[in-house]
């Protein structure tokens, strides 16, 4: 046989073993395809799987304690917020509606009225059925949400403030006086809380208004 026969010989048994192997990569990627679920283990969290997790543990002293976050956090030296205390008593969130002073040139400026203070405090506050009356749709609120996110461990009571907390100035203003915005508000509403509940009749939040603000601060201002 001729060195050109046997090269093309090769060649053509190349081809062959390529189409052959071609066409059982294909025939094996279609079976995949048409059964995806034959190697995908089903790992579906029902709400039995997570009634049977543990959530609590044993100290060296013998006594029970709820497993949260923030024992981790606490246990690490890490800031944190205790979601579920053993003293049944749940952390209050404070929320504090701000106004800035009118800005013609600010097209995000919003006017503060009453109306608006009742719809942040339903958002924040209202029962699942409360909310669905209200917005017609299945929506939750804030505290509500995290309630049932956290199958009850991780709830908290909210707290609305009554009334706004007015900025002396405008939203850009405030926004070039500082770096830390968030920072910045907060010890802007703290110095303005102790300010009004030291006043007769607790000022702008009200003779009814019971809450010191040690009770939303409980790290640093007892």
């Amino acid at each position: 046989m001729s060195k050109k026969s046997i090269l093309f010989a090769s060649l053509l048994a190349g081809l062959c073993l390529v189409a052959c192997n071609s066409a059982e990569g294909q025939q094996a990627s279609v079976t995949s395809s048409e059964n995806p679920s034959a190697s995908v283990e089903d790992t579906t969290i029902t709400n039995d799987d997570l009634s049977r997790g543990v959530t609590t543990y044993q100290t060296t002293n013998g006594e029970t304690k709820n497993l949260t976050r923030s024992r981790i956090y606490a246990s690490s030296g890490a800031p944190h917020v205790d979601s579920h205390p053993d003293s049944g008593i749940k952390q209050k969130l404070l929320v504090a509606p701000i106004s800035f002073k009118s800005d013609s040139s600010d097209p995000k400026w919003i006017e503060p009225t009453d109306t608006l203070l009742t719809k942040i405090n339903k958002t924040f506050t209202a029962s699942d059925e409360e909310l669905a009356t209200l917005s017609g749709s299945s929506i939750t609120s804030v505290q509500s949400f995290y309630n049932q996110s956290s199958f009850g461990k991780g709830a908290f009571d909210v707290v609305v403030l009554p009334c706004w907390v007015e900025y002396e100035g405008t939203a850009k203003e405030f926004e070039s006086s500082t770096s830390q915005a968030g920072v910045g508000m907060s010890s802007y509403v703290r110095s303005w809380y102790l300010a009004e509940y030291a006043k007769e009749g607790h000022g702008a939040l009200g003779a009814d208004w019971n809450y010191e603000w040690s009770e939303f601060d409980t790290d640093r201002y007892r």
